[in-house]
């Protein structure tokens, strides 16, 4: 006689984490089919969707999930094929193999099976504060690097109001951390003769991640760099 197979572990949602962000109370899941509802803003500038999203999706290992996003006309256009990305450890991506646009949704899947119980799903590569943190400790370190006026040892010149500073909770509820704002000077010293300044910033929109990679892997950390 054949042993039983288990029965596979139910889905389920977060974004209760670093950068995590998804409507999980408004999202379903049937089976291995995930109905994902983004977060909605109903007064704002960015009025009905907000395109990016970060989650976590416990009981996937051996199961190969159909992620399904409920996209609004106004940001269709954001969805013309592009590729989600997952990761098992927050840090290491991959893309999905398959991503499509019908209609007001668009899906997602991999076509193998996924290895490990946890996976973080993200419209792009994150970039948590955990990560800013760590890059700007690294930077610190440099011979290049010295603090603005108003900043202090650790390249901090300022910090968000945070639940510490207020109670400040975002439109889901969750208690938002404060987050340290950085600002730092880079030059060499022994250079002789007049210097550009130029001024990048970025970390903006805490949703877009791709201009605080971009600097971050322009600003390489290390002997030798910065």
């Amino acid at each position: 006689m054949l042993a039983a197979r288990p029965a596979a572990a139910e889905i389920t949602l977060s974004q209760n984490f670093d950068n995590g962000w998804l409507n999980v109370a408004g999202s379903t899941v049937v089976g291995s089919t995930v109905n994902l509802e983004p977060r909605r803003f109903a007064s704002s500038e960015w009025s009905g969707d907000q395109w990016w999203v970060h989650f976590k999706a416990n009981g996937e290992q051996s199961v190969t999930p159909q992620f399904n996003l409920n996209v609004s006309s106004a940001f269709q256009g954001n969805y013309g094929g592009i590729k989600f990305v997952y990761s098992y450890d927050q840090t290491n991506c991959s893309f999905f193999d398959n991503g499509s646009r019908a209609g007001d949704t668009y899906s997602f899947s991999n076509n193998p099976a996924f290895t490990q119980d946890q996976v973080s799903v993200a419209y792009g590569l994150p970039c948590t504060a955990a990560m800013t943190d760590a890059h700007t400790a690294g930077v610190a370190a440099s011979p290049h690097v010295t603090p603005t006026t108003s900043g202090n040892a650790s390249l901090v010149i300022g910090q968000t109001p945070g639940t510490a500073g207020g109670g400040y909770t975002d439109d889901l509820g969750r208690s938002v951390p404060v987050q340290n704002l950085y600002g730092y000077k880079i030059t060499d010293a022994t250079a002789t003769g007049a210097k550009q300044k130029v001024v990048i910033t970025t970390g903006n929109h805490s949703g877009e991640p791709t201009g605080t990679h971009t600097l971050q892997g322009w600003l390489v950390t290390g002997e030798d760099n910065v």
